[in-house]
């Protein structure tokens, strides 16, 4: 009889998040993801260990600084971990961009986080340095 592949689309759609963390190399070492509350209010920043109210921008803004203070104490090597801090710093700048409205820089969370600028002028927008002229 010739041997059935196992189905993991049935088994990742009924596992608990328990089970297959439990049986995941990855992430049986890991600690908990980021993620929203399921009516999407807070958002759990894993690397902090905290969460925000996604709907309060000084929350999110103390967290982004702290986020990306953390991003840039990591060593070049620790991909990793690079890539998770990262990944929340990008999510709370659209989160801002989302509550700020398209007149912000959030928008380019790279941009945002290359200019280690955190800080914020007097409309509560983040400052980003001036783009430089290209030489010729």
């Amino acid at each position: 009889m010739p041997r059935r592949n196992f189905d993991w689309d049935r088994h990742f759609s009924a596992a608990s998040f328990k089970s297959i963390r439990s049986l995941s190399p990855d992430l049986c070492s890991r600690r908990l993801p980021s993620c929203f509350s399921p009516d999407r209010s807070y958002y759990y920043i894993s690397p902090l260990d905290t969460e925000v109210r996604t709907d309060n921008a000084g929350e999110l803004k103390t967290q982004l600084k702290r986020l990306g203070e953390d991003f840039h104490s990591l060593r070049e090597d620790e991909y990793a971990r690079r890539y998770i801090v990262h990944v929340d710093f990008t999510q709370v700048c659209l989160l801002l961009s989302d509550l700020e409205g398209d007149d912000n820089n959030y928008g380019l969370p790279d941009v945002v986080l290359k200019s280690r600028e955190y800080s914020h002028n007097e409309d509560g927008k983040a400052e980003l340095p001036t783009p430089r002229e290209p030489s010729d």
